[in-house]
This record gives C-alpha cells, sequence and structure tokens, in this order.
C-alpha cells in the first residue's frame, strides 16, 4: 500500500541523514520510470516493494574523477618535459671565467703598478677610445699568463713589466663574446630567489650553504676592519652567489675564508659599487657590475671582473693574485616549468570535488 504524501523518504547523503518527502511528483515520476533528482531515495519505501528502481543514469561525478586525472597526469608529463628541459640551462661566466682579471669594454683604465705585483693566470683588457693606455703595468710587476685584449685595446707595460704570455688581441667577436657573457650572467643572477638576506655586515660572520647545491644570499653591505673575518661554509659540490647591493670592504688585514671543502671557484660575490680590499687573505670570485675594484697588498686566490662602464680595475701596493678556474656551470629552474606546474595547480584546485 503507497505510503501517506506527508511520510518521509529515508535518503543517506554522505555522513548526514536527510529526508526527502514522499509525494505526488516522486509517484508520478516512478511510474513514467523517469529519473529522480535526489540521490539515495528509497523508492521501495515510497511505491512498494513491486516497484523497480529506474535505469541508473550518466554519472557525472565519475566522469570528473577520470577527467581530473587526465590532466594531472598530462601536467606531470608537461612539469616533467620542462624541468628536464631546464637542467640543461647553467648559469656560467662562459668564456670570462678564463681570466684571473676581466676588465670590459668601456673601462677608464687598468692599472698593475709596484714590483711586488703578481698575477698568476691570465688577463683581459677592454676598449674605451677615451682611455689612453687601456692598460697601464708599471712597476716591474709580474703576470704569469697572457694579457688578451680587445683588437682596439692600448697596452703600455713599463718598469720592467712583464707578462709572460706576452699580449695577444681578440678578435673582435671573440673580444664582444666576453662582454656578452659577463652581462648574460649579471641577467642571471639578478632574478634569482634568494635563501638568505643578511643585511649589512661589520665584523666576523659565517655564512652557511641552505641546501646542497646552489644557495644565493643577499647582502646590502659588507665592511670588515681590523682582522674580522668573512666565512662560507660548505661542501665541494656546494655553490654560492652572494649579492650586494652596496659596497664590498675589506681593510686591516681581514679576511674572506672558505670552509667545509667548498672552493674560491664555486663562492661568487656580485656587488653593484666598489670593492675596496687591503691586505688579508680573499677567496672568491668578486664582480662589480657598476663600482671600482681596487686591490691593495694581501694574497688574492680567485678572479676580480670589472663590468661598469668608466670605472677601473686597480692591482696595487704589491697584491697577490692566483686565479683559481672560473666558477663551474650551476643548473637554475627555468621560469617556463614553475610556470607550467603553477598552472596546472591552479586548474586542479578550481575543479569541483566530488561529493561523498
Amino acid at each position: 500500500m503507497p505510503s501517506r504524501p506527508d511520510e518521509p523518504v529515508f535518503a543517506p547523503y554522505g555522513d548526514t541523514r536527510i529526508f526527502y518527502p514522499c509525494n505526488d511528483q516522486i509517484r508520478r515520476s516512478l511510474r513514467a520510470r523517469e529519473p529522480i533528482p535526489m540521490r539515495g531515495t528509497n523508492l521501495a519505501h515510497c511505491e512498494g516493494p513491486s516497484v523497480s528502481k529506474p535505469t541508473q543514469t550518466f554519472n557525472f561525478y565519475l566522469l570528473q574523477g577520470v577527467l581530473m586525472r587526465l590532466l594531472s597526469l598530462v601536467l606531470s608529463a608537461l612539469v616533467g618535459t620542462s624541468l628536464a628541459a631546464s637542467s640543461a640551462l647553467a648559469l656560467s661566466l662562459e668564456s670570462a671565467g678564463n681570466y684571473a682579471a676581466v676588465a670590459l669594454n668601456g673601462q677608464l683604465k687598468t692599472t698593475i703598478s709596484s714590483g711586488g705585483t703578481v698575477v698568476n693566470g691570465d688577463i683581459y683588457v677592454g676598449n674605451n677610445p677615451s682611455a689612453n693606455p687601456d692598460l697601464d703595468f708599471s712597476g716591474g710587476g709580474q703576470i704569469n699568463g697572457t694579457i688578451y685584449a680587445d683588437p682596439n685595446a692600448t697596452i703600455n707595460l713599463s718598469g720592467g713589466s712583464t707578462a709572460t704570455g706576452g699580449t695577444i688581441f681578440l678578435s673582435s667577436a671573440a673580444s664582444n663574446q666576453v662582454e656578452t657573457d659577463v652581462n648574460a650572467y649579471l641577467s642571471q643572477v639578478s632574478v634569482l630567489s634568494a635563501d638568505q638576506s643578511i643585511g649589512a655586515v661589520s665584523g666576523s660572520t659565517t655564512i652557511f650553504a641552505s641546501q646542497s647545491g646552489l644557495t644565493v644570499v643577499d647582502a646590502t653591505s659588507f665592511n670588515l676592519q681590523g682582522g674580522s673575518t668573512l666565512t662560507v661554509s660548505g661542501t665541494a659540490s656546494d655553490t654560492f652567489i652572494i649579492r650586494v647591493s652596496g659596497t664590498l670592504t675589506t681593510g686591516g688585514n681581514s679576511n674572506i675564508a672558505l670552509d667545509g671543502g667548498v672552493t674560491a671557484s664555486n663562492v661568487v660575490f656580485v656587488v653593484a659599487n666598489d670593492i675596496t680590499m687591503s691586505g688579508g687573505t680573499i677567496d672568491g670570485i668578486f664582480l662589480s657590475s657598476g663600482g671600482n675594484i681596487t686591490l691593495s697588498a694581501g694574497v688574492h686566490n680567485g678572479a676580480y671582473i670589472l663590468a661598469g662602464d668608466g670605472k677601473q680595475l686597480k692591482f696595487q701596493s704589491a697584491p697577490t693574485v692566483n686565479f683559481v678556474g672560473g666558477p663551474p656551470a650551476v643548473p637554475v629552474p627555468e621560469p617556463s616549468a614553475a610556470l607550467v606546474f603553477g598552472m596546472g595547480l591552479f586548474v586542479v584546485s578550481r575543479l569541483p570535488r566530488r561529493a561523498r
């Protein structure tokens, strides 16, 4: 016997019990074998055991689950492909990493003076039409290597100064490539995300690797005086890029030292303004993008690169510069990989979830 019009019909929905009224509309739908728009309705209770359940309609939620799974697989493939391609994208100084000292085209002058100055490695000298000479090497210093120069650069050696490999003037293409490689390196470094931010450093401190591989550190300035030491600590497989928005100064026999196996070629300081060093032992590669570089005395294990127009690179008062090799190529993720991954997460997050 049919139930009363106001008698409720039980329908489970998740963990909540919901009751739908068994009314004439439901009865008409049952008799016409039309779908009931209420999930889980007890049809037998509404019409009696002799009434069969209507044929099950298309399950939209099942289709949604399948589509989400397919989308996830496609996005995983895209991200994997992009990340694999990014492993070939490496942060490197390329040709500019072959020299103990580099002064790009447009520099005011490179000065190497005093009899005690020793450079163990090759140097590169760019051209500035308003500078004459582009390299002034005087006072009996010694370059145990070769002077490579822009084809239009002027070189002056005096006072018994010598370069064991002589002077080689590069082709215009090779000279321009050095500048291109430095500018490309600066461009890549500028968009890296910082792992640490240490502000202004004015005394002894230690920078540790944030993770295995590349660590990027931002600082506003370094001013090491009175024998203080900046220590960079990491393993032989770690690389540090230390970006300095101001100046880097060492004096009073202060030091920049390495610990834990990290090498001088794996520590690169990219400084926006002047680099001034006096005495002490300094390890690392130093690149000034917009200031002068001046070394006075001390032992410097690394390389010095001058990139700003109209600036000067000076080795004076008998420093010793030991070239240790350019920084190794460091794999960095392409923005496209992160973009694809982020877009995929966003799309998946916006899909409606299947109700349980």
